[in-house]
C-alpha cells in the first residue's frame, strides 16, 4: 500500500468517524441544548434523529402545557405536519417555539 492510498484510507476513516459520532450525539443532547436549535439545524440531522428531537420537544411542551402525550391517533401526526409547515415558512425559527405554539393553538391546555 502506497502513501497516497494509506492517506486516503485514513482520511476516509476520520471523516466516517466524525459523521458517525455526530449522528450518535444528535439524539443524546439535553433539553437545554435542543431548545435553541432552529428548524434548519434540525432539518440537517438524519431523519431518525429529526423525529426523535421533535418527539422529545413535543413531549416536553405538552407536559408543561398539561396536554396528554403521546396524543391519540392522528393528533400526534397533526403536530408534526403543522410544525413542518411552520418550519418551511421560516427555517430560522426556533423548533421548540414552533412545536409549543402548535400544541397551544391546537389542543386545549390546563
Amino acid at each position: 500500500m502506497g502513501f497516497r492510498q494509506a492517506w486516503r484510507l485514513g482520511a476516509a476513516a476520520l471523516v466516517a468517524g466524525l459523521f458517525v459520532s455526530q449522528q450518535a450525539s444528535a439524539v443524546d443532547l439535553v433539553f437545554e441544548e435542543l431548545v435553541f436549535m432552529s428548524c434548519q439545524d434540525v432539518h440537517d440531522l438524519p431523519a431518525a434523529d429529526r423525529q426523535a428531537v421533535g418527539e422529545y420537544l413535543a413531549q416536553r411542551s405538552a407536559s408543561y402545557r398539561g396536554v396528554e402525550w403521546p396524543l391519540p391517533g392522528e393528533f400526534g401526526d397533526d403536530v408534526g405536519v403543522l410544525a413542518v409547515a411552520a418550519c418551511t415558512l421560516n427555517p430560522s425559527e426556533n423548533l421548540f417555539s414552533v412545536i409549543d405554539r402548535v400544541i397551544v393553538a391546537t389542543y386545549p391546555t390546563n
